[in-house]
């Protein structure tokens, strides 16, 4: 039998009851969803990844376990706070926030996350846009293979943090240089603005709420063997087997059916999940034990007279 329950009082579960998945299910296989759904749970699962099994995708998360830090928590203000926010709505210019990315096996969630998020603030307060998909891949193509692939979205941030961040309008032309495995080619650029980075670690959901009033922000998120199949409604955990860790963007939230939940961009495409974005209960403790999120705020600063090709953000074409 695939599905088993376990009676327990506790509020992870809407009906007192947690309801749970075999072990033994291997994720993105017609078995699973049929278990999932047979739970008659919160919400649907269904066929993601245009037919790739789970041993060609499993890559797109972080399987080790590494000790992570994180910034200084921080107590917002305690404003009335809506019953439904999205930031798509509020910023509908800023459209870096709506936007869903896919990431490959060598191309960490924690990157799109992350410069996704510095871009948001870049837009919000000044207008300008960032094309995160040129900046991760130039960012990407510094580093090569897969020596950037890290959870460590943390790590990224105290390094933005202590240098800036620099817009740059690519020229339409590259620089190529030989390393030992193959040739790379880096777009040339010319220089726009410098930003300073301040971020922090909202303390409680409410104080991640009140955060993302200001702009979406990155959060962890356990990742276990159910979620792969998420296709509609308001996630909550229906298997015990924890894959990895992940990172993602809280762009809001809301309520339906009196169940509490986060609004959140992935960047597993659009065909996975609500057309690349997925509700997950808020309040409940589905993102994991040890949440590390990040609330972001820039300024305007003096110009650096050098800089780093990972400091690099780059402008929208016109």
């Amino acid at each position: 039998m695939n599905v088993f329950f376990v009676a327990v009082l506790s509020s992870y579960s809407v009906y007192g009851i947690l309801a749970l998945i075999s072990d033994d299910l291997e994720p993105l296989t017609d078995d699973m969803i049929k278990a999932i759904n047979d739970l008659d749970t919160i919400w649907k699962a269904g066929a993601n990844f245009n037919g790739h099994d789970f041993k060609e995708i499993k890559n797109l998360i972080v399987t080790s376990n590494e000790n992570y830090d994180t910034f200084e928590k921080k107590v917002f203000d305690k404003p009335k706070l809506p019953e439904n926010f999205d930031a798509r709505v509020e910023w509908p210019n800023c459209t870096s926030i709506g936007q869903i990315y896919k990431q490959d096996s060598c191309t960490p969630s924690w990157i799109y996350a992350s410069v996704g998020q510095i871009a948001d603030q870049i837009c919000i307060n000044t207008g300008v846009k960032i094309d995160v998909e040129k900046t991760v891949k130039q960012m990407m193509k510094h580093y090569g293979d897969c020596e950037y692939n890290s959870a460590d979205f943390v790590k990224a941030f105290r390094y933005w943090v202590n240098y800036g961040v620099f817009t740059a309008k690519a020229n339409g032309s590259e620089s190529c240089y030989q390393t030992p495995i193959s040739v790379k080619c880096l777009l040339n650029y010319e220089i726009e603005n410098y930003f300073q980075l301040n971020p922090v670690n909202p303390k409680s959901y409410r104080d991640k709420m009140v955060a993302v009033l200001n702009g979406p922000i990155t959060i962890n998120l356990d990742v276990y063997s159910d979620f792969f199949n998420y296709k509609s409604g308001i996630y909550k955990r229906t298997s015990r087997k924890k894959i990895g860790t992940h990172v993602v963007k809280i762009i809001g939230w809301g309520v339906e059916d009196d169940i509490k939940y986060w609004l959140v961009a992935n960047s597993w495409g659009v065909q996975w999940g609500d057309k690349g974005f997925f509700k997950i209960r808020r309040n409940e403790g589905e993102f994991g034990n040890d949440i590390r999120s990040v609330a972001l705020s820039i300024s305007s600063g003096k110009m650096p007279s050098s800089y780093n090709r990972d400091q690099l953000f780059y402008l929208q074409p016109y």
